[in-house]
This record gives C-alpha cells, sequence and structure tokens, in this order.
C-alpha cells in the first residue's frame, strides 16, 4: 500500500465513474490503494445522497469493485492513539479534522505512505496549522493531494473530453470541479480546465504549502 484515500475522494469518483482511471493515472495498481474499513458504509451512503442525475446503481456498482480491489485500512492501537491526539490538538486549537481524516494521517505517516488523496480541504488547512504544535506531523508534508490536483493528473494522463462529459454530466457532485470544468459551456477547452483547476490548486497551496503535494 503506498496510497491511502479518504471517503470523500473514493466517494466523488465512483459518483463520476473515474475512479479507476484516476488509480491509472497515478501510475500505480488499484490493490496499492488503501480506504478505511468504513468506506463501503460511509460512501454508499454518500453516493445514494449525491443528487446524481443518473441513477445510483452505477456509481454503486463501480464502488463495490473497487473496494473489492483496494486495501482496507486499519488504523493500529498506535495510530488511533496518535490519531485522537491529532483530534484533541485541533479541538484545543478550534480547527476543523474529523476521524476519517485524522486516522488516515496517522497511517500515512506511520507506515511512510507516498500520498494521501482527500478531498477535505479544511483537513488540509487544519493540518498545516496543527505542524507547529504537533511536530509528528512533519511527515505528512509534500503528500497530501487535494481532489483538484488528482482530476488535473487524470486530464493530464487521460481523454479531457472523456472527463469533462463524466463530471459535467454529475454537475452537483463538486460544485467547485463543475465551476471549473465551466460545465455550462457546450463543449471541452482543455486550456481553460488546466487553467481552473490551476487556481483552485493555488489557493489550497496559500492555505497549506508545506502539507500540500508538488
Amino acid at each position: 500500500m503506498i496510497v491511502v484515500a479518504d471517503n470523500d475522494i473514493v466517494s466523488k469518483c465512483c459518483c463520476y465513474r473515474l475512479s479507476f482511471e484516476v488509480i491509472e493515472s497515478l501510475g500505480i495498481q488499484v490493490e496499492l490503494v488503501g480506504v478505511l474499513g468504513t468506506a463501503r458504509f460511509v460512501v454508499t451512503k454518500r453516493i445514494k445522497r449525491s443528487g446524481l442525475t443518473q441513477h445510483p446503481s452505477g456509481p454503486l456498482t463501480e464502488l463495490r469493485e473497487f473496494l473489492a480491489k483496494a486495501a482496507v485500512v486499519e488504523p493500529s492501537d498506535v495510530e488511533q492513539s496518535f490519531a485522537a491526539d491529532l483530534e484533541l490538538a485541533a479541538q484545543l486549537a478550534g480547527l476543523p479534522l474529523d476521524a476519517g481524516e485524522s486516522q488516515l494521517c496517522a497511517v500515512a505517516i506511520e507506515r511512510s505512505i507516498h500520498l494521501l488523496l482527500t478531498g477535505d480541504k479544511q483537513a488540509i488547512g487544519s493540518l498545516e496549522q496543527l505542524l507547529p504544535s504537533v511536530s509528528r506531523l512533519a511527515g505528512i508534508c509534500g503528500k497530501v493531494k487535494c481532489l483538484e490536483q488528482v482530476v488535473l493528473g487524470l486530464l493530464n494522463f487521460g481523454n479531457p473530453d472523456t472527463v469533462w462529459r463524466a463530471i459535467c454530466s454529475e454537475k452537483d457532485v463538486d460544485k467547485a470541479l463543475t465551476y471549473a470544468f465551466a460545465c455550462s459551456r457546450p463543449q471541452v477547452d482543455l486550456d481553460e480546465l488546466v487553467e481552473g483547476l490551476t487556481s483552485y490548486i493555488s489557493a489550497i497551496r496559500q492555505v497549506a504549502p508545506q502539507i500540500l503535494a508538488p
């Protein structure tokens, strides 16, 4: 296992029917991607209430196929303790950080995981702000990729038109991506797509310059 992905990333990629393409764009096999054991239940619920234009049976089938191949992450006692420390530090600092993100962060650091994929921008900002007070978080610096980075990598790897159609066919799944992809237009403009995604990534990098991956 060299990559871990949070429930938000898994949910949205399945809604777009792009989960396997995303992993391929990272140059790895699905078996090397870790997801929390709760993903089967949490992501299923998220997909069902995502307001999909098409019937959720397709994304749910993709989720089952994805989870059947991905590695299930069950945090160890040490990782659970680390995650609890992160959550407490965030709470004391008045920062948002949920249990899933803290657990994946702890797992990524303790197991020297190469990348943590997350759709939770608030968690990225919180981890950045906790760096001065939680020394062990240094192990996650430069290893966190946001959803926009993941999609930009997919654009550079695959067929931009296919990605554009997938995202714009489900405009309610992620409003930021819908806006960045200019879904109101009748056709794809690759330069505009890259510019829009790059703008979002730059904004996140200003908030989390050390945490965010290159």
